[in-house]
Order: C-alpha cells, then structure tokens, then sequence
C-alpha cells in the first residue's frame, strides 16, 4: 500500500473532522495530478499497469471530468467511503445473503489486499476474482466490464 493511502487511513483514525480536511487538500492534488501528470495520480507507489491505465487518453479525459465531479457538493463521500476502513458498517457481513462479487488485484497499491482477502472470506457465497499482479484498475477495463455484465446476467465468473 502506497504511503499516501496508509496517510489516508490515519486521518480516518485521527476522526472526521481531520479526515475531512486532508481530503479536501487530497482532492485538489488529483485534479492538479489529472493535468499534469496522470499516471502519478494513485502517487509515486502505483505499479506498471496502474498508471497505464491512468495515462491512456480516454482515462484522461474520463477522469478530467469525474475527478471536479466527485467533489462538487464537497468531500463527503470521500470520507464515507475512508471511513468503512476504520469504523464499523453497522450489520455482519455473515449475514449478507444477496450475490456479491468481489474484485480486486494482488498488486493494489491503493487498497490493501488484505481487504479484499477479508471481504472474500467474511460474505458468505461470495463470487471472487482476484487478478494475479492486478492493480486498482483492470488492465483491460472492456474485458473487465463484460465479464462484470456477465456475472450480474448470469451469475457466473466468465474468467479467473
């Protein structure tokens, strides 16, 4: 995990009100990043396929449109989402009995692996892909998408 996101984690330790801040600074450093260098927009540890994806141009211009998007009415949901890392979710993950597929990749430098790891041994049932030397983003994300679409018609994993 890359030290930024471990910083990440510790504002979410830290409380809200600290989260919140750093969060409003980490939002203006990725919309500087998607201008000026795109690939170091997961930071300096993100591995090869990673930034290749950031750095293709469709990326670009999807993320040059998202990344103000995700921000507009502030960065709550930043921190929501940061803080289900530290804080509980308020219901067992035993207990989830709808179809969940977990997808992640062993070289994430973004999230733990441990947490996908986690997940996929606390939602029973879970359908779970974990994409050897994978990243935070999929290196092919037309396949991933199919095979995504394929499982919620189906049911089943196309690939693994």
């Amino acid at each position: 995990m890359g030290e930024e996101i471990a910083a990440e984690l510790d504002w979410a330790e830290a409380g809200e009100a600290v989260l919140t801040a750093e969060m409003v600074t980490a939002q203006r450093l990725m919309a500087e990043r998607i201008e000026s260098d795109p690939g170091a927009l997961l930071g300096d540890a993100a591995n090869d396929t990673d930034v290749g994806f950031l750095e293709r141009p469709e990326t670009m211009t999807a993320f040059r449109r998202i990344i103000p998007e995700q921000a507009v009415n502030g960065v709550g949901g930043s921190v929501d989402d940061t803080l289900a890392f530290v804080k509980p979710w308020g219901f067992s993950l035993s207990l989830i009995r709808v179809p969940v597929l977990i997808t992640y990749g062993d070289d994430d430098t973004s999230l733990p692996v441990s947490h996908g790891r986690f997940l996929a041994r606390a939602v029973p049932g879970a359908h779970v892909v974990e994409t050897l030397d994978g990243g935070h983003f999929a290196d092919d994300p037309v396949r991933d998408i199919l095979d995504t679409h394929h499982w919620l018609s189906t049911g089943r994993v196309a690939h693994q």
